[in-house]
């Protein structure tokens, strides 16, 4: 059986952002609860305003 999951493979540094946002979360707390470095939340969201130049 094949689990489902409600996200997609890879998420937007807006997408983060936005989803953070919806759940009143800081980028160190959005990153505990998904298990990854603080560091990897800043370059996702660093990239996208990056992007947005």
């Amino acid at each position: 059986m094949t689990k489902l999951f409600a996200l997609a493979d890879q998420l937007s540094g807006e997408d983060i952002r936005s989803i953070r946002k919806k759940l009143y979360l800081t980028q160190k707390d959005f990153a505990e609860l998904v298990n990854v470095s603080i560091k990897t939340v800043e370059i996702d969201t660093l990239n996208k305003f990056r992007e947005s130049l």
